[in-house]
């Protein structure tokens, strides 16, 4: 169901939809009330558990706590879910332990938008878990996605995050800090070359 402007109505009911795109690639749309303040976690969380890699896509939060989000699943052997664990998953009150324990940072870019929430840009290696261990660090932080945008090129997460505080409010300079040190790159190690130097 939609407002008069066209957005989801966010008293509406779900809005679920799985298909297959040309190329094999499952599709993924859930419109859908989550109270759950980390519901994008769970939801992300629940896809990696069951084997989902995710290649891109678009998460919002929208008022009265609705997500409408939308994601190109990585071909693979594994079922495409079904709408009711997407919902499950999204209305889940703990997320799945499945993420990675490291993620290989290659990047990452802390702004500030008009109205003073974050902006991280982060790089990294693709890995199954790679979102949800993301933003199980943000939670950490008590900071709360409100825009997610996501894309994979070349084994390479490219993933842009907008970011709040605690009701909604801009982040504190502490928090900004705080989330440059939690995502900040992966220092590599030195090559046998540089090692005999």
């Amino acid at each position: 169901m939609k407002s008069r402007d066209g957005r989801p109505d966010a008293a509406g009911p779900p809005e679920v939809h799985v298909g297959i795109d040309t190329e094999g690639h499952v599709l993924v749309h859930v419109s859908a009330r989550a109270a759950h303040p980390h519901a994008l976690v769970h939801l992300c969380a629940g896809l990696a558990a069951a084997g989902h890699s995710i290649r891109s896509g678009t998460a919002s939060r929208t008022s009265h706590a609705r997500w409408v989000v939308d994601l190109v699943l990585e071909r693979s052997g594994v079922r495409p879910p079904r709408a009711d664990e997407l919902l499950g998953y999204l209305g889940a009150t703990q997320a799945p332990t499945v993420g990675v324990e490291r993620p290989q940072i290659v990047r990452s870019t802390v702004d500030r938008t008009a109205d003073g929430a974050l902006v991280l840009t982060v790089r990294a290696r693709d890995e199954v878990g790679l979102l949800a261990s993301l933003l199980r660090r943000f939670t950490m932080l008590l900071l709360f996605p409100v825009r997610v945008e996501l894309n994979t090129a070349d084994g390479e997460a490219r993933d842009r995050f907008v970011l709040l505080g605690p009701s909604e409010q801009p982040p504190s300079p502490e928090a900004e800090w705080r989330l440059l040190e939690a995502t900040a790159p992966v220092e590599r190690p030195l090559s046998s070359a540089s090692e005999a130097l």
